[in-house]
């Protein structure tokens, strides 16, 4: 079965996109829900400052219609322009343990952030080095 990539641009997807974990780790006794209106808030400009100084593309991929997997890219341009690099982060990599998904969101991933000018994709981080 054939993945599709969608970028993340409606309430739907973005809906998709929140709730995805929940099918992932449904099995796992000690997963814990996240609080789902702090999910809502971490990628709003308006909760959150580093949002409005990065550029950031949500991903969801799907098989036979059915979301598989997530991630995030992240540009924070601050950090970059104090350290003078050109690094993108991806962050909330997630899939159903399925290696070609997470190397399909991977590679979503690095184009956009060659598309951006960068020329380094790090580990998981989010919007600050503490974000894991």
């Amino acid at each position: 079965m054939s993945i599709e990539i969608l970028k993340v641009q409606n309430k739907l997807y973005y809906r998709k996109f929140i709730h995805l974990p929940a099918k992932i780790h449904r099995g796992y006794k000690n997963w814990v829900l996240p609080i789902y209106s702090d999910e809502w808030d971490f990628y709003n400009p308006k909760k959150n400052r580093a949002v409005s100084y990065s550029d950031t593309v949500l991903y969801l991929a799907l098989k036979g219609g059915r979301p598989v997997g997530r991630i995030v890219g992240i540009i924070n341009r601050r950090y970059n322009q104090i350290h003078n690099e050109k690094t993108a982060r991806f962050f909330n990599l997630e899939t159903f343990q399925d290696y070609d998904v997470a190397q399909a969101l991977l590679g979503e991933v690095e184009k956009w952030a060659k598309g951006k000018g960068m020329d380094r994709l790090v580990e998981p981080m989010g919007f600050f080095d503490k974000d894991l």
